[in-house]
């Protein structure tokens, strides 16, 4: 079993979830997926460390990468009906570059006080949270 590179150095307790449902091959739903925290430890590494700032309705987006190429669509919800055992509905607000490690989104005409955003990449999804200031 290869380790992803973005882990050589400072796995996390969330990735242990991930990594074993990726090994024993079980699939996790889409709605469900989008809302894990941590990325398998193995396989190939196409992001982490999401990070978001907003800017006049701008979100600018970060990320490490590691290489690969290929898309990612970043997703929006400014509800968190997760944490109590239901769905969020999730909006498609782009398309970026994963090389890029990067990118500007207008959301203007989105209202939010939290916003949590997902980049589903070519195999998983990282996400972070955005607190409207």
């Amino acid at each position: 079993m290869m380790i992803k590179a973005n882990f050589e150095n400072k796995p996390d307790i969330v990735d242990i979830f991930p990594a074993l449902a990726e090994y024993m091959d079980i699939p996790v739903p889409k709605s469900r997926a989008m809302e894990l925290d941590g990325v398998s430890l193995t396989g190939k590494a196409y992001a982490s460390n999401l990070s978001v700032k907003l800017n006049e309705g701008q979100l600018n987006l970060s990320w490490d990468h590691y290489g690969e190429d290929g898309r990612a669509l970043v997703w929006i919800t400014p509800t968190n009906q997760f944490k109590y055992g239901g769905l969020d509905q999730y909006f498609l607000v782009g398309e970026v570059s994963l090389r890029d490690g990067k990118a500007i989104l207008d959301i203007t005409g989105y209202a939010f006080e939290n916003l949590k955003i997902a980049l589903e990449m070519p195999k998983g999804y990282i996400n972070t949270w955005l607190k409207k200031q």
